[in-house]
């Protein structure tokens, strides 16, 4: 495939190539600055600015999956059980109450989830783009992650299944192949 080549309905999403996941960042991944060089050389010579979408974490402070919203707990699952029997105490910077806790986790299939150290906090470094890339090279720019009561790992839908908006926004613009790289 070439530019030239390129569909009226394909595009890239490149998801989570911030510095939240880079070295030094707040939940680094081993050899994600690799993947810098293969999407700024070989995919966006394919794919013009107008079909390039950036999607990227962005939490608050104080995210209910965020290990330090809680007291004394490190990174893992919290369970509904754990909840329901005064295990699990919220930090005084908590976005959200224990119903609000108990009301996520009885929405989840196995009323479970894992929290994770502080990363891509709203207002710091960690939500940019990975060295190399910059929210410039794109037409659209997508945050997932902001609801401090809700987790995303999908760009198109929350831990919950809510829809981010996403789809919607590539139908409006015929986009029906979708290249995915982050």
């Amino acid at each position: 495939m070439t530019s030239s080549t390129l569909a009226a309905n394909q595009f890239l999403i490149v998801t989570d190539a911030t510095r939240a996941f880079g070295p030094g960042g707040g939940l680094p991944v081993p050899g994600a600055m690799n993947i810098v060089a293969t999407i700024r050389n070989h995919l966006f010579p394919l794919f013009p600015k107008a079909r390039r979408i950036f999607v990227y974490d962005i939490h608050p402070y104080g995210h209910i999956t965020f290990a330090s919203s809680y007291f004394d707990r490190e990174p893992g699952i919290i369970t509904i059980q754990e909840v329901l029997q005064g295990k699990v105490k919220l930090a005084p910077h908590a976005l959200f109450t224990i119903n609000d806790l108990i009301e996520y986790l009885m929405r989840l299939p196995k009323r479970e989830f894992r929290t994770w150290p502080d990363h891509a906090v709203a207002g710091t470094d960690q939500v940019l783009p990975l060295p190399g890339l910059s929210f410039d090279d794109f037409a659209f720019i997508f945050p997932k992650g902001h609801n401090p009561l809700i987790d995303s790992y999908s760009a198109f839908r929350d831990t919950l299944w809510n829809p981010t908006g996403l789809k919607p926004l590539l139908k409006s613009m015929g986009g029906e192949k979708l290249y995915h790289a982050g």
